[in-house]
């Protein structure tokens, strides 16, 4: 069984290539093996490598590539797409300067002969992985400008085949972009062709269906008229798995990466239960947009879908969007990446683990963006889907916080964070933990808005008598590549309990604010109230030796 996967976006061997070619150009396919050979040896063992947004990113012969269009050095082809990214005047240049050097590396490439999605597959069998594909099902990173962007498809192009984005988020300025939409039968014979291709052609043993990129189907809230055609599409889709099954004597697999909520994709047209029951999906892997979800309640999802899919937990991008700011640079606000946190790593998986997940899924990870990076912590893999491997590390966990982006309102778990408690009041927040040997400790630290005086804030973990005692620090507890200091406006208040405290599965850990003000009529104006409550910002659990 797959237990330790990790998605690479079509992109992925192009972020860094000076990490994986540091000899120089023409870019080759040795970049492609390093990579892969460095997953193999970190104890990866699915490869989920995805091919497409809107167009194929390899040389595809029968879909919209990428590259068409586009001949080196043409600085005006990423011109389109420059609203869609949010590059203002005075950053094109360098945007421009950037497209050209990233798309280069595709043309080495192709001019070479070589196919790197079909290289992956070779990398993979010589490195002992599984090599799976992911299909994006409506990336809509061109949508800011449908005829503008080059990672649109021509279908894009025509409003007819789109959901307006009003209908997704009706409000004035949505964030949410506009999305194929899969009740027009051209739009589901395009992605079907996307499927098609790598499916029937590639050396994969299962597919991706990612609908998290982006989680628009059908304008909700989807008809059963909707719901019974996007069912129908599945079934299409499991019939070319079935099809590439017979050809080579083996099963091949197919999982939907989506959002938690069954509820919520039944109003999108995607109906899991179904899914599920008639065999047509074998694997679902829950997950948020870019932040990493903490409590999703795997528990509850095999109550309801039993015990014939397999449960993917995933670790994406972010543990939280807490900011902080690096102990070597100490320079601007940023916000952690999990790739460079081996504690939230098995911290997250453990999580996940103990409420019932059967693996762990990276997506967005164990990359970077930026040149000269960190390395990421690949250390952090290896036996992160096995409880009894994980039991006695470091490891940390925390809570989704909420982000100014509305896009992501819809479609992620219900954030526990930012909050405010008033004083005299308490509030408890869950998280799934596993249990520790007897020789460790559980720090609980509090991240709270700095004020003055600070309010005299307690901790119980799990129903016991809380604790008043604490620590502040600007410091965070969790190991993250240096990304550890608090900005200025925030504190960390820290407490301590023996590990035998923590249950295995849900823990409730309750803040309170032990910070009344009674003025001389015995009674709490507005005012004071408010002036003595506390803003949660985060809660953070590090368990160590």
């Amino acid at each position: 069984m797959n237990k330790i996967l990790l998605n690479g976006d079509s992109c992925t061997y192009f972020y860094n290539p000076e990490t994986w070619q540091p000899e120089g150009s023409p870019y080759s396919a040795r970049a492609i093996h390093r990579f892969v050979e460095k997953l193999a040896a970190s104890g990866v063992d699915t490869f989920v490598i995805n091919g497409n947004t809107q167009r194929a990113w390899y040389p595809s012969r029968t879909l919209p590539r990428i590259t068409e269009g586009y001949t080196r050095g043409d600085r005006d082809f990423f011109r389109g797409h420059a609203p869609c990214a949010g590059i203002t005047a005075e950053k094109l240049d360098a945007y421009l300067d950037n497209g050209v050097r990233f798309l280069n590396l595709y043309l080495d490439l192709e001019e070479a002969g070589v196919d790197w999605l079909r290289e992956t597959t070779i990398a993979c069998r010589a490195n002992g992985m599984s090599p799976w594909v992911s299909v994006r099902m409506n990336d809509t990173h061109g949508a800011e400008n449908p005829g503008g962007s080059y990672m649109n498809c021509p279908l894009f192009l025509d409003p007819d085949m789109r959901i307006n984005k009003h209908a997704i988020n009706p409000c004035e300025n949505p964030i949410r972009r506009e999305g194929l939409n899969y009740l027009r039968a051209e739009v589901r014979e395009y992605m079907l062709a996307m499927i098609r291709e790598p499916v029937s052609e590639y050396d994969f043993d299962g597919l991706e269906i990612d609908w998290m990129r982006d989680p628009i189907c059908v304008t909700p809230r989807a008809s059963s008229h909707d719901v019974k055609i996007i069912t129908d599409f599945f079934r299409q889709v499991r019939q070319i798995a079935d099809t590439r099954s017979r050809t080579t004597g083996k099963s091949y697999p197919i999982s939907l990466r989506a959002p938690g909520s069954l509820n919520l994709l039944l109003d999108i047209g995607i109906d899991v239960r179904t899914l599920v029951r008639e065999g047509v999906i074998d694997c679902f892997a829950p997950t948020n947009y870019y932040q990493t979800a903490w409590d999703m309640p795997f528990d509850e999802l095999r109550r309801e879908l039993g015990d014939r899919v397999t449960l993917i937990g995933n670790v994406e991008g972010g543990p939280n969007w807490l900011p902080c700011t690096s102990s070597a640079s100490k320079s601007g606000n940023t916000y952690r990446g999990m790739q460079y946190c081996p504690d939230f790593i098995r911290g997250n998986a453990a999580g996940k683990l103990v409420l019932g997940a059967d693996g762990i899924e990276f997506f967005n990870c164990f990359f970077s963006f930026l040149e000269g990076a960190p390395e990421p912590a690949f250390e952090a893999i290896r036996d992160i889907a096995e409880l009894d491997g994980l039991r006695g590390k470091k490891k940390a966990y925390t809570f989704s916080t909420q982000f100014w982006n509305p896009g992501s309102l819809t479609v992620e778990r219900v954030e526990q964070f930012p909050c405010v408690l008033e004083p005299d009041m308490k509030r408890s927040f869950r998280l799934p933990m596993c249990r520790e040997p007897g020789d460790m400790s559980v720090d609980v630290q509090v991240i709270v808005d700095k004020i003055e005086p600070l309010p005299d804030i307690g901790i119980a973990l799990n129903g016991g008598w809380p604790v008043f005692r604490h620590e502040t620090s600007s410091s965070l507890l969790a190991e993250c590549r240096g990304y550890d200091i608090l900005g200025d406006e925030h504190i960390a208040i820290s407490f301590r309990f023996p590990a035998n405290r923590l249950r295995e599965g849900w823990n409730e850990i309750t803040v309170f604010n032990n910070n009344a003000h009674i003025n001389q009529d015995g009674a709490t104006s507005a005012a004071d109230r408010l002036a003595r409550s506390v803003r949660l910002r985060s809660i953070e659990v590090v368990c160590s030796a």
